[in-house]
């Protein structure tokens, strides 16, 4: 079976004048920290893999009310990766997108920006079961205070989904769903949340041998000390018990508790 990633996010920063097409400052700053995170040479969990395709939706309308806001939270990223930013299927158009996606190889990593009231829209077109919210947030718990003239909106919100199909006719399906964050915390921030190096399941062992402190636990029991960014690789590791070989399909769509043997992980602390 064949497998990519999606990662989903709103385009950054905008003016409260929505008439002004373009992103804010502290919007070209995210871009900016979208580009150098996507790329550096350590794995994170929103990029296991590096980024393989970028796509942004477009706005033009007859109107007069265009967007520029989601090319131009990628193509920071375009130019410091050199990849294709494909900026032509239209911010309503679901059926394009999901196309789009038909078109990608097994094994891509795709980052899509979008106008967040259309990303409930493109999330249903890959995942039928629901696994996703039908809206994106309007509000984030994230560590940076968004500036007063956003008024308190969300950016920093990751959609990933990884996704399955048979063979390259069929259209792509969410078997997991992970609500993540970037961690942007103004201009010139560390890359952390889920841009974090080595925060990617498969690089713990790494953390570990390199003398990260650890903690033995059993599923359903959380230290003090693994609250946090502790609590975050716990659910993480969850996601992963629900996609082992012998699992069954209805236990990938979130339907049943993902934690149930007494298997022990390890958590960094």
């Amino acid at each position: 079976m064949a497998m990519a990633l999606l990662n989903l996010i709103r385009h950054a920063e905008r003016y409260a004048d929505k008439s002004i097409t373009y992103l804010a400052p502290d919007g070209k700053d995210r871009a900016q920290y979208i580009a150098r995170c996507a790329t550096g040479k350590a794995p994170t969990l929103m990029f296991p893999r590096p980024p393989s395709a970028l796509l942004a939706g477009r706005r033009q309308e007859v109107t007069g009310h265009n967007s520029t806001r989601p090319w131009e939270t990628l193509h920071p990223l375009a130019m410091k990766s050199g990849l294709r930013l494909d900026n032509h299927v239209d911010f309503q158009d679901v059926s394009g997108f999901e196309a789009y996606l038909k078109t990608l190889p097994s094994g891509s990593s795709v980052l899509v920006a979008w106008e967040h009231k259309m990303m409930g829209e493109l999330a249903r077109a890959v995942d039928p079961q629901g696994l996703a919210p039908s809206k994106y947030p309007e509000h984030c718990d994230s560590e940076w205070r968004e500036p007063e003239y956003t008024m308190g909106a969300c950016y920093d919100v990751i959609w990933q989904f990884v996704l399955y199909r048979s063979h390259s006719g069929e259209s792509w399906r969410a078997k997991a769903f992970s609500h993540l964050h970037m961690g942007f915390a103004g201009k010139g921030s560390k890359c952390s949340e889920a841009f974090e190096p080595f925060s990617n399941p498969s690089s713990w062992p790494q953390l570990i041998q390199e003398g990260a402190s650890v903690v033995s636990v059993t599923p359903g029991m959380i230290p003090a000390c693994a609250l946090g960014f502790c609590s975050l690789l716990f659910l993480v590791l969850g996601r992963l018990h629900a996609l082992l070989p012998d699992t069954q399909s209805t236990r990938l769509g979130g339907k049943e508790p993902l934690l149930e043997s007494p298997e022990t992980y390890i958590l960094v602390c």
